[in-house]
């Protein structure tokens, strides 16, 4: 292909951009484009989150994931960061000077290329990032209640007769201490949720409401001073520090996940030892259950992620009708996920 026939490409779309050939064009070329940029930035020594053992298909899925945020829309506004970095340049007339126009969308390319390799270098470490995730997914849960219309708040259900609501929350350094006490008095990480609000609720001065924002600031910076001190993370599964390796974790991830759903929660639907709804829930618990894995190699007690992805009604049946099926799509789940990682790693 021709650059006047890139060129062409570019502008027929810019021109039209709800045209799905045209669009599809343009998507092809941008991705051809994309991967021989990863391939350039790589030869120059930049360190690329792909596969070793399947490079070009993982520069393929990089690259669109570039692509993915280049060509995202608003409402009433497709493709806006196409036409804004066109705005800017002072270009609004797609139909003149096309060969201009493709000049600049391969600058647009390149430095959105740029861009977004820089973010993934920079991205929040995945221990913390998935602790501040496991939180949120707790206080989500049937044992937690938000307070006030902008859910920036929480307690304890349990709890609710005795909030205090009129007595102020408590302050950020005695935060601090029952947030320690708890860290331990549990074992996992939804029991020291459970065990921070218990602590609260035993002081009289300040209400059982506690600000999400800063609940889950002070859990971090515990956490991070218990990890320093003795070595929390589980030696059983490398620590994902480098972009490569948490690229083939979340492959695990993925195959494990597509893994259980295709052999083993279809197998229970087909027996009937399962509803549709409920192959929801254990897909999702699975699903937690392996980012956690793949975090620092920790998990909570497999239970918890039962309890927190389904609600109350059936937490009482779990040891009679869904322990088994349960537990063993976890079981199956943690078996191909660590194998994975160990032919992989």
């Amino acid at each position: 292909m021709s650059d006047s026939d890139r060129a062409t490409i570019v502008s027929s779309f810019l021109q039209d951009p709800r045209d799905r050939k045209r669009f599809g064009a343009l998507f092809g070329l941008s991705l051809n484009l994309t991967r021989a940029f990863l391939n350039k930035l790589k030869s120059l020594g930049w360190r690329l989150p792909v596969y070793d053992n399947d490079d070009e298909r993982s520069i393929s899925d990089l690259a669109i994931d570039i692509l993915i945020e280049l060509f995202k829309s608003k409402s009433q506004r497709p493709f806006y960061i196409i036409y804004d970095f066109y705005s800017r340049q002072g270009i609004r007339d797609f139909d003149k000077d096309i060969d201009e126009i493709y000049d600049q969308f391969r600058i647009l390319l390149w430095s959105s290329t740029r861009q977004t390799l820089y973010r993934l270098s920079s991205q929040e470490n995945p221990q913390i990032a998935n602790l501040k995730r496991r939180i949120k997914d707790i206080l989500k849960g049937d044992e937690y209640s938000f307070y006030g219309n902008d859910k920036k708040s929480v307690y304890l259900s349990g709890n609710e007769i005795s909030l205090q609501s009129d007595k102020p929350l408590i302050p950020k350094d005695n935060l601090v201490n029952i947030v320690e006490t708890a860290y331990l008095r549990s074992k996992t990480r939804s029991g020291w949720c459970r065990k921070i609000f218990n602590l609260l609720g035993e002081q009289s001065e300040y209400c059982g409401i506690l600000d999400i924002a800063v609940l889950i600031d002070t859990i971090v910076s515990v956490n991070a001073r218990h990890v320093e001190l003795d070595g929390n993370y589980s030696a059983n599964l490398p620590t994902p520090q480098t972009s490569l390796q948490q690229t083939i974790i979340k492959k695990a991830t993925v195959r494990a996940l597509d893994t259980v759903k295709s052999n083993h929660i279809s197998h229970f639907l087909e027996k009937g030892k399962m509803t549709e709804e409920e192959s929801k829930y254990f897909y999702e618990a699975v699903e937690k259950y392996l980012l956690d894995k793949g975090s620092d190699g920790t998990t909570d007690l497999i239970p918890e992620y039962f309890r927190e992805v389904t609600p109350g009604t059936l937490h009482k049946d779990y040891q009679k009708k869904y322990k088994y099926i349960f537990e063993t799509i976890i079981n199956k789940a943690d078996e191909y996920f660590v194998n994975y990682l160990k032919n992989n790693l």
